[in-house]
């Protein structure tokens, strides 16, 4: 797969130790633009969703990496599926809650005396935080929660990204500056030519069609097709 201008920076911002906010329209490729580089070199990673669904489409894109010939091994943890054996493989697809809680040594779905395990294997690990925007959707305290955990982990030197398809600027800025991540917004700055996110603005149109519903079976006048 050959990397996008945004995926490149990312990439290389990764390689570089840094932590990042990475703002981007849904479908760009922040998948591959955060785990790219696993085709490189081993990168013990924890990428976390907040929607179980969210899980499965990551797992695939991932587990499609290769390194010397071999795939990128990635499984999925979360309440409907547990793949994971103590969060030990490189890449770990999770959700937010399995984060929250693993990070003071009380796993989700793993025994109570793994928690060493996990919280050392979190500890270990590059850890994404995809779609965080719809942590307001969790609860009210729920992206309050996530920034803490980021802030921890800026302390102790841990790499941490944060994936958003959507952010105003002034806002992005001031959360990379209090949480020393670097901010890439596609579309703005050096991004603003990314030649998927022009490829994908010339594609885009909306089609307006009327669908004519009609009753479901003959004499049935509560049901409609």
């Amino acid at each position: 797969m050959n990397a996008t201008k945004f995926q490149l920076a990312v990439q290389q911002a990764l390689r570089n130790g840094k932590s990042l906010l990475l703002v981007a329209p849904t479908g760009l490729g922040k998948t591959f633009a955060v785990t790219g580089d696993l085709q490189e070199s081993f990168c013990k990673t924890v990428y976390a969703v907040p929607l179980r669904a969210l899980g499965s489409g990551i797992q695939q894109q991932v587990a499609e990496l290769t390194r010397n010939g071999k795939p990128v091994h990635a499984v999925i943890h979360h309440g409907d599926q547990q793949d994971s054996v103590l969060f030990g493989e490189e890449v770990v697809v999770t959700t937010y809650d399995q984060v929250v809680c693993g990070v003071p040594g009380l796993p989700l779905s793993l025994p109570l005396k793994a928690g060493h395990a996990v919280a050392g294997a979190l500890l270990m690990s590059r850890l994404v935080l995809d779609e965080a925007h719809l942590a307001w959707g969790i609860s009210d305290q729920a992206l309050t929660i996530l920034l803490g955990i980021v802030d921890f982990r800026r302390k102790l030197g841990l790499q941490t990204v944060l994936l958003t398809a959507t952010l105003p600027k002034e806002i992005a800025a001031r959360i990379g500056q209090e949480f020393d991540l670097e901010v890439l917004i596609v579309g703005e700055g050096a991004l603003k030519e990314d030649e998927g996110l022009c490829e994908r603005d010339a594609k885009r149109q909306v089609r307006v069609s009327a669908l004519k519903l009609k009753l479901a079976e003959k004499g049935d006048t509560k049901k409609l097709d």
